[in-house]
C-alpha cells in the first residue's frame, strides 16, 4: 500500500465549527490511519497556542500560522516569526489607520 499524508483542517473538517474536540469518530479514523501506515497532520490557520486541546491526539506533524510554523514528527522544520521592526511597522501602520489589531504568535494572541 502507498503510504500517504493526510492533512487536516480544524473547523469544520475535523471539529465542528466552534468546538475545540473532535468527535470520537474523528479519532478513530486518524488512528485508523495511522495504523495503515499513513501520516496525519493538522493544517490549520491557528496559531499553536490555539492548537492545545488537539494536541494530545498526537499527530505526525503540524502546518500552523498559515505556513508560518511547520512541525514534523516533534521536530519543528520551519518557524518564520516576524521580526520586531516587521512587527512594529504593521502595528503602527494598522494603528494609524484606525483598525483593530490582533497579533498572534507561538504562545497566544492579543488584541488591542
Amino acid at each position: 500500500m502507498e503510504q500517504k499524508i493526510i492533512f487536516l483542517d480544524i473547523d469544520g473538517t475535523l471539529t465542528e465549527p466552534g468546538h475545540n474536540e473532535p468527535p470520537e469518530s474523528a479519532i478513530q479514523a486518524i488512528h485508523q490511519a495511522r495504523k495503515r501506515g499513513h501520516y496525519v497532520f493538522l493544517c490549520t490557520g491557528r496559531n499553536y497556542d490555539m492548537l492545545s486541546p488537539l494536541l494530545k491526539y498526537d499527530f505526525d506533524g503540524i502546518i500552523a500560522s498559515s505556513g508560518g510554523y511547520i512541525e514534523c514528527q516533534k521536530e519543528v522544520i520551519y518557524d518564520c516569526p516576524m521580526t520586531e521592526e516587521q512587527k512594529q511597522t504593521a502595528m503602527n501602520i494598522l494603528k494609524e489607520n484606525g483598525i483593530f489589531r490582533t497579533v498572534e504568535c507561538m504562545d497566544g494572541s492579543y488584541t488591542d
